[in-house]
């Protein structure tokens, strides 16, 4: 099994249940009392990123801890939304104005960072990625690339095969999953 989909199972920071209507929940916000995975995910994180061409770093509301410590390991500013349904000159924080490449960084892809995202191009930034932790299913923005550090497919199936997931659990977030997939299109 991958060490930090172990990691992130032993210390809570990835859980299985019901959470309002979503099956699974990546606990970031507790990320700071394990500076030893902080440290494995954002390493894996910046390798794999290609940071080199943004110079600017977008995070929603949700994904702000994460969005906070990439930007100052590779220190690129990171403007951030709070969360709001105003325009983005109310809603985004940071240093930013027009002509800057950036990426957007999250916890997870979800459809409601399309507007975090329209927000920031209206404002000026230049987005066309996001980089997130976990995606699900096929991940669907309409002029966004998405990649993801890891698929929950993939992780379940991991933690199951690991005796840490019940089969039943497994399904349930597959089910989820395929249903999400299929309301997408």
């Amino acid at each position: 099994m991958d060490k930090l989909i172990e990691q992130f199972w032993g210390a809570g920071l990835i859980q299985f249940g019901r959470f309002e209507d979503v099956p699974f929940k990546i606990q970031l916000e507790l990320l700071p009392s394990y500076p030893d995975i902080w440290s494995g995910l954002l390493e894996r994180f910046i390798a794999l990123a290609h940071l080199t061409r943004y110079e600017r770093l977008l995070a929603p509301s949700d994904s702000v801890p994460f969005g906070t410590m990439v930007s100052y390991m590779v220190n690129i500013p990171l403007v951030y939304s709070k969360g709001t349904h105003r325009d983005g000159v109310h809603d985004l924080l940071g240093a930013y104005d027009v002509g800057h490449p950036a990426l957007l960084v999250a916890n997870t892809w979800q459809p409601a960072h399309e507007s975090v995202i329209h927000k920031a191009q209206k404002v000026g930034l230049e987005i066309d990625t996001a980089r997130v932790l976990m995606t699900y299913g096929k991940p669907k923005a309409s002029d966004i690339t998405i990649h993801g550090l890891f698929r929950l497919e993939e992780v379940v199936v991991m933690l199951h095969e690991a005796g840490k997931l019940p089969s039943g659990q497994v399904d349930a977030v597959l089910a989820w999953v395929a249903h999400q997939s299929a309301s997408a299109n």
